[in-house]
């Protein structure tokens, strides 16, 4: 049975110990199963199992309400006090059913009367970050709860005899596995929320016989000498790498004064605990992390993937055991998605030892990379540490910040790190300052130091504004996740190629994949550490094969639509780009469930843009028949109107859009594509080819035929699957794919249409890239971010450019490629600008 089933075992033991009262075990199990029987009585006639939101301060009510919610299977999301108010991002993304806040003495609110789907095994949800007020949580199972604390509880011995004190708070993971073991083997647990250096406390902890601390780093400098701790049996220490000159000092002590030091490792995704450094080699070995957990494992892989079996040699850390989260949660409907596999990437980067402990050697997120050097930040405060300076490491791609304490000499220290480190003094900030951020875990604050960092630097702020307004108004959001990606928030195509010429001409060269990286990365890149002539005439930018292929896919368009020439094929590569940009850039809003923010992103703007035109059509030239308004146009066997006969590619363009993307409302569906996007993808992709190969699709004419919505959406799943080829085998997998499609399918279409289905998907499928002038860059850029518009528009200029009896083929081509794009870039701005004011009139946004 799980500790929150057995507290009653432990009798009159005593449980919760406070200044004034105290709580047995058996009166503990009495309140619990009371708090359990009042919730269910009045929980609201649909909820049978209820999402439950506490604030996880040290106080009795808080843990008896925890308690309950663990023994009756009733998941809980634990934050910190002032983080479960009405308004809060979490309260918002996940609508609890009932709140807990000490506010409110611990009664219930009954906050959200809908129903929740949630895992059956699903217990606790914690904060990814320490913050507790952001909305990316941990799902952890009461497996993972139960085997962790009972592992814990093993290796550091404990027993009834033992009384532990709260010094951090139980939202955090670590004071969390805290209450937990000592629940579990009938420990006590003195309730307090002050500070070590408060002496009331301290009287508290010698008064109530306490005989164990669990402590951050940043705690241990707080620690002068320990007498108030007669009774000390063990100190542990988790929640970041303790500084080597602590570690040290304190395992000496240890060992002189006859209590242990416990030096563990973990994450909140696993628990938290992972390992630990066993006591008796605590002063040899301080510098590892130990051993993994009883019942777990490590393992390293290299930069391939590759398993790396070698000592001493760095690789990724993995860790495997039974602790590990069921995964993340960033919606609602995230509560019932399945369990993930019992592996964790810790994202730190680690080495094996002869004997065979690990030691960490810096965190995968934590490098920068000045003048092509890649430095690790850690390393460098791990240096400068051992040197006996306390300082604190951040940085980007254009500075290494240095943030010092108890500093004497700050421009000594700067000439000692641009000769250790080979960097010139003008891109290395070193700064005073009187106290490290923390988080409200204890741990240092990265985050804000980088932020200060950044306002340090000469130029940033002017800088950093114009780039965070281009991503609002890219996104569509006036308050940005800077923890989040491009691509996590929902950008899309077009709004990439409009930032990707704004870093452009911000940077001189766009970051490789910047689309992918946090907006807080991205912001930091744009103090440019190249000459400022790097964007200048004679520079070239990489363009990608995807670039290419949407704009010579609507150029050929336009050439056939305004000349005799033979350029079919332009649109059939224009519907694979739709799934390839489905996939790049809205497959995270996908996943989250977010259907709607999709159907904004990709389809509003080209049927507003559409409507306009054949409103204005039909009031006043000619009348539009109902099909083309009701987004049916491209069944029709007779157009009266033969101009509209391009805009079949908007009603088809529509219909594949929302059948591919509807599956996304159920969360079964949805869970199983998140897993597994490329091999459900070509399920799917061969389930087409077969419908289309044995229904009447398969006898339309092949110039014709992809107007069919099943036609189509065979190419976009081309193009879905394509972006999700990973490795080699993937690509020459994804290449036989894409020949065996045509085979089956195309190979009947016209010469041009071959060459453009095959040579572009092979072109992507394999990444190809090309260097070109800036300038020339810049131009197929503004085409691709416009290309949707130019589609709708280059309909009436070729009419307009008619009229004007220009007798070349080029010439024509070349004035209607122009004006459309002018028209388009026009027609754009238009749509922007409305969106804009209908956004600041109704704000709120998925």
């Amino acid at each position: 049975m799980d500790f929150w089933d057995t507290l009653a075992s432990h009798g009159d033991q005593l449980a919760l110990i406070k200044h004034d009262f105290s709580i047995s075990y058996t009166e503990l199990a009495v309140k619990v199963d009371a708090f359990c029987l009042e919730i269910e009585a009045g929980l609201p006639p649909d909820v049978t199992r209820p999402l439950i939101l506490l604030e996880a301060v040290n106080e009795p009510g808080a843990i008896i309400a925890y308690l309950g919610a663990l023994r009756a299977h009733w998941p809980v999301i634990l934050v910190a006090e002032g983080s479960a108010g009405r308004e809060s991002q979490i309260v918002q993304t996940y609508r609890p059913n009932i709140i807990f806040r000490r506010a409110a003495d611990w009664k219930p609110v009954f906050a959200f009367t809908d129903p929740i789907e949630m895992h059956p095994d699903l217990a606790v949800l914690l904060s990814t970050s320490g913050t507790t007020g952001a909305s990316k949580l941990v799902r952890l199972s009461r497996q993972n709860l139960a085997t962790n604390a009972a592992a814990i509880a093993d290796y550091l011995h404990i027993s009834c005899d033992d009384r532990a004190i709260t010094l951090l708070p139980f939202h955090y993971s670590y004071g969390m596995s805290v209450l937990h073991t000592h629940l579990l083997r009938g420990a006590g647990l003195v309730l307090t929320e002050g500070s070590l250096i408060d002496a009331d406390l301290r009287a508290l902890a010698t008064r109530m016989q306490v005989n164990s601390l669990a402590l951050v780093p940043t705690q241990f400098e707080l620690l002068s000498d320990l007498a108030w701790l007669p009774r000390l049996r063990y100190i542990t220490q988790a929640g970041g790498r303790l500084d080597p000159v602590l570690a040290r000092q304190f395992s000496d002590k240890a060992a002189r004064e006859g209590w242990q030091l416990f030096i563990m490792y973990g994450q909140t995704e696993a628990g938290p605990r992972m390992s630990y450094v066993p006591p008796e080699d605590a002063q040899a070995w301080f510098h590892t992390i130990g051993r993994p957990l009883e019942g777990g494992g490590f393992r390293l892989l290299d930069s391939t993937g590759q398993e790396v079996q070698a000592t001493n040699t760095t690789g990724e850390l993995v860790y495997e055991g039974p602790n590990v989260m069921l995964g993340y949660a960033v919606t609602r409907a995230d509560l019932g998605a399945p369990a993930g596999p019992c592996v964790l990437h810790t994202g730190d980067l680690a080495e094996r030892l002869e004997n065979g402990y690990f030691r960490i050697t810096g965190r995968a997120s934590r490098f920068i990379k000045i003048f092509g050097l890649r430095i690790s930040l850690d390393e460098v405060e791990t240096q400068l540490r051992a040197e006996g300076n306390r300082v604190y490491v951040t940085g980007s791609d254009a500075q290494l910040a240095v943030f010092v304490q108890d500093a004497t000499n700050l421009g000594q220290l700067q000439d000692h790190i641009s000769a250790l480190y080979h960097l010139p003094q003008n891109v290395i900030l070193v700064s005073s300052i009187k106290a490290a951020p923390l988080l409200p875990s204890g741990k240092v604050d990265y985050r804000t130091l980088a932020r200060q960092a950044d306002a340090l630097q000469p130029g940033a702020q002017e800088t950093g504004l114009d780039t965070r307004t281009a991503l609002q108004r890219a996104l569509r959001m006036p308050v940005l996740d800077l923890d989040r990606s491009f691509v996590d928030l929902g950008g899309d195509s077009l709004a990439y190629l409009d930032l990707q010429l704004h870093l452009l001409t911000k940077l001189g060269v766009a970051p490789p994949d910047w689309e992918t990286l946090p907006l807080r990365t991205l912001l930091a890149q744009e103090k440019p550490v190249r000459p400022a002539s790097a964007g200048g005439r004679f520079s070239v930018q990489r363009v990608r094969a995807d670039l290419l292929a949407r704009v010579i896919a609507i150029l050929s368009v336009v050439a056939l639509h305004s000349t005799p020439w033979s350029t079919g094929g332009g649109s059939y590569l224009l519907l694979m780009m739709v799934g390839y940009s489905l996939a790049r850039f809205q497959s995270h809003t996908l996943f989250e469930g977010n259907v709607l923010r999709t159907w904004r992103s990709m389809l509003v703007p080209i049927l507003a843009c559409y409507y306009l035109l054949i409103s204005l059509i039909s009031l006043l030239w000619h009348p539009v028949s109902v099909p083309w308004f009701v987004l049916l146009g491209n069944f029709e066997q007779v157009i009266s109107l033969k101009g509209l006969v391009p805009y079949w590619f908007v009603s088809t363009y529509t219909q594949i859009v929302l059948l591919f993307t509807l599956p996304f409302l159920l969360p079964s569906c949805r869970h199983q594509v998140v897993r597994y996007p490329f091999a459900i993808g070509l399920f799917i992709l061969a389930c087409v080819v077969l419908a289309i190969r044995f229904s009447p699709v398969a006898d339309i004419a092949p110039p014709i035929r992809h107007r069919h919505p099943l036609a189509a959406i065979e190419l976009l799943l081309l193009g879905w699957c394509i972006f999700f080829t990973r490795d080699r085998a993937q690509k020459a997998l994804m290449t036989l794919v894409t020949l065996l499609v045509w085979w089956i399918s195309w190979r009947d279409a016209p010469h041009s249409v071959n060459y453009m289905i095959v040579c572009g998907a092979l072109a992507i499928i394999w990444r190809l890239s090309i260097d070109i002038p800036t300038p020339l860059a810049r131009g197929l850029m503004h085409i691709g971010s416009v290309t949707l518009f130019l589609y709708i528009v280059h309909v009436p200029v070729i009419s307009l450019v008619t009229s004007l009896g220009l007798r070349s083929d080029a010439l024509r081509f070349c004035v209607v490629t122009a004006l459309s794009v002018l028209a388009a870039g026009a027609f754009k701005a238009l749509y922007d600008w409305t969106d804009g004011r209908l956004s600041s009139q109704w704000p709120a946004r998925s």
